[in-house]
């Protein structure tokens, strides 16, 4: 189905990708010790890796399999990503 409107839903795509870097590195809680701030940092790290990973996959399988760039598939593969952490 064709999206209603592609700003918004790169709009909403990036909220959630935000989102998710309070809801894992705010999952360690405090950042009182080093330890907590390296946590917190590696959390963040793979929160961008996958939602990066996720995207560019989906990207390069729609260019592969339609031969078109398709932005609505783009970001459904980040939070596809996202959510595969």
């Amino acid at each position: 189905f064709a999206p209603h409107s592609v700003p918004f839903l790169v709009i909403g795509t990036m909220i959630l990708w935000y989102g998710w870097y309070a809801f894992n590195s705010g999952s360690v809680g405090s950042m009182r010790t080093q330890e907590d701030f390296k946590r917190a940092l590696l959390s963040a790290t793979n929160t961008t890796i996958s939602g990066a990973a996720g995207g560019i996959t989906a990207h390069v399988i729609c260019l592969l399999s339609a031969s078109r760039w398709d932005l609505p598939f783009l970001c459904n593969g980040v939070v596809a990503g996202l959510v595969s952490i």
